[in-house]
């Protein structure tokens, strides 16, 4: 099956599962209204350090930076 979806889709079932995380992370982080942590485990993932490892990778920040650089956009 994972070979499957891998020819089908050009990528692994774990990657495709954490482009779709870390996306619904970003749109939780830009809203404001929510901690990293509690985030963080609404994603799936019950380790906040590692969580935060994963988005710096997928998007060069952490998720406070990011969080913070977002609230500036707001804000102007």
């Amino acid at each position: 099956l994972s070979r499957a979806f891998s020819q089908e889709f050009g990528i692994s079932i774990t990657d495709m599962l954490a482009e779709i995380r870390m996306e619904h992370a970003r749109e939780m982080l830009a809203s404001g209204k929510l901690a990293v942590k509690e985030i963080a485990f609404r994603v799936g993932y019950m380790n906040g350090n590692y969580f935060s490892k994963v988005f710096r990778r997928y998007y060069g920040l952490s998720p406070s930076e990011y969080q913070m650089k977002d609230a500036v956009h707001r804000k102007s």
